[in-house]
């Protein structure tokens, strides 16, 4: 058995058949006669002239089965690329779902992390508009600190009391009892 498959012939070869008119021998009523020479050669010529045209056409569809396999062998390297590709992108893509569920993971994180970052923030401008509350408050003691330093420098210059200093009637009366 081959492996290659019969070729079978075409219409136009079944046509160009039945077109070839068949040696025929006229048969007379003579004995032995023969065909006529010129009928002999018109059909040998006619004969030679089909057989070069077959020889014109087994040329042709050899050449055509030639083009036929090399596209065979064209064909199965594609289909192997391909294959090979298709392989290829299914890696691809498992190894881009991977990448994805890491991403996700990722973002699960990173939104864990935006979310403790704004409590932080929160918690920081709370203790900033605390800490500027405490400044506030603060200066105004110092400017209160700093008028009554100022007052007493004053009060002392001139030889007055205090009236908001507690310890300065202490004081006097120990200065006048240290007089007496």
């Amino acid at each position: 058995m081959s492996t290659q498959p019969e070729i079978a012939p075409t219409q136009e070869e079944v046509q160009e058949e039945a077109a070839i008119p068949p040696i025929v021998e006229k048969k007379t009523r003579g004995p032995a006669t023969q065909p006529n020479k010129a009928t002999l050669r018109f059909q040998l010529k006619e004969a030679q002239d089909l057989l070069e045209i077959r020889d014109e056409e087994m040329r042709i569809l050899a050449d055509q089965l030639v083009d036929r396999e090399a596209d065979v062998e064209q064909f199965e390297v594609n289909l192997s690329n391909t294959f090979k590709i298709n392989k290829g992108l299914r890696n691809l893509i498992f190894d881009g779902a991977e990448v994805v569920a890491h991403m996700k993971k990722a973002a699960k994180t990173a939104a864990k992390k935006e979310r403790i970052m704004k409590r932080k923030l929160v918690e920081a401008k709370a203790e900033a508009t605390l800490l500027k509350k405490d400044k506030r408050k603060l200066k105004k003691e110092k400017k209160a600190m700093q008028e009554k330093i100022r007052e007493l420098e004053k009060g002392s210059m001139e030889g007055k009391e205090d009236p908001t200093n507690v310890l300065q009637p202490k004081e006097n009366s120990k200065a006048k009892q240290m007089e007496a």
